[in-house]
């Protein structure tokens, strides 16, 4: 199953937490109203979508971003507007064989990666639920319903990585686009929590209210 290299597989997890690069063009703006599963996993065997709760309020709510130019539309803490933590940055992001657009929060990992253009491989995790190489699952690539649209899923870790614990990613097809949805739990990264709720679980919301727009 030979989807990603390691080298590229974690300069994709890592590249995500990089703000700018170089022919990068970023803008800021307020929000408004089968690889081998480990035998020996660092997080619980729970399938993906029971690993945390989602019942929870955060401070002041939830508010609805909707975000026409993308197709997408999801939840996020109101708190995401004000104050340091979560205000919204989008880049142009692109390489020799991708081209497409980086959606973040300031002060967080979560991501959104919507390309135009995308690598081979990524097709196949996506169309043939392949896990990448060079990661060490945690649990299998999962096949669901993202919005109505097939998706996969899935938690990883780098091998001897001190910076990295895991990662969740999803993924799907939307009409002429790739979608990637990530979260990234480093230790020593500052969280962009919305008590009482962690940064994950925010993530998680976001992925389960996740709409594509027509």
């Amino acid at each position: 199953m030979k989807i990603f290299n390691s080298m590229v597989f974690v300069a994709f997890l890592f590249g995500s937490l990089v703000l700018l690069s170089c022919g990068s063009v970023q803008t800021t703006q307020t929000i408004t109203p089968s690889g081998k599963v480990s035998s020996t996993p660092t997080l619980t065997t729970l399938p993906y979508w029971d690993l945390l709760p989602l019942d929870w309020e955060p401070d002041g709510g939830w508010t609805t971003l909707q975000m026409e130019e993308f197709d997408i539309a999801f939840q996020i803490p109101s708190v995401y507007q004000t104050g340091s933590c979560g205000r919204l940055f989008i880049a142009n992001k692109g390489g020799v064989t991708y081209k497409g657009q980086l959606i973040g929060f300031e002060g967080g990992t979560i991501r959104i990666h919507v390309y135009s253009e995308w690598e081979d491989e990524w097709e196949k995790l996506v169309i043939e639920g392949e896990a990448p190489t060079g990661s060490q699952l945690v649990t299998a690539v999962e096949r669901f319903t993202l919005a109505g649209v097939p998706a996969v899923r899935f938690i990883a870790t780098i091998p001897d990585s001190k910076m990295l614990s895991y990662s969740k990613g999803v993924w799907a097809f939307y009409h002429d686009r790739l979608y990637s949805f990530s979260f990234l739990s480093l230790p020593d990264h500052p969280s962009c929590d919305a008590l009482p709720l962690s940064e994950e679980q925010v993530f998680e919301t976001l992925v389960s209210t996740l709409e594509f727009l027509e």
